[in-house]
């Protein structure tokens, strides 16, 4: 049961990514790279990537 959790969970969060990543590029093409708007996105992207990987990394050590 907790596997089942765990890989619905991932899946979850690799939607949320890839949902963040579409909202940063389209804040890029409309903003601009640096702007603070893109800024701002990238940087929940980067939380994302970072759960996600620290969730990698505690699975394979189990």
């Amino acid at each position: 049961m907790l596997d089942k959790k765990i890989v619905e969970y991932d899946e979850l969060l690799g939607i949320k990514i890839k949902e963040k990543r579409k909202e940063m590029l389209d804040r890029a093409m409309e903003y601009g790279l640096e702007s603070d708007e893109t800024l701002n996105v990238s940087q929940e992207l980067d939380l994302l990537i970072n759960q996600s990987l620290q969730k990698q990394i505690k699975y394979r050590m189990m």
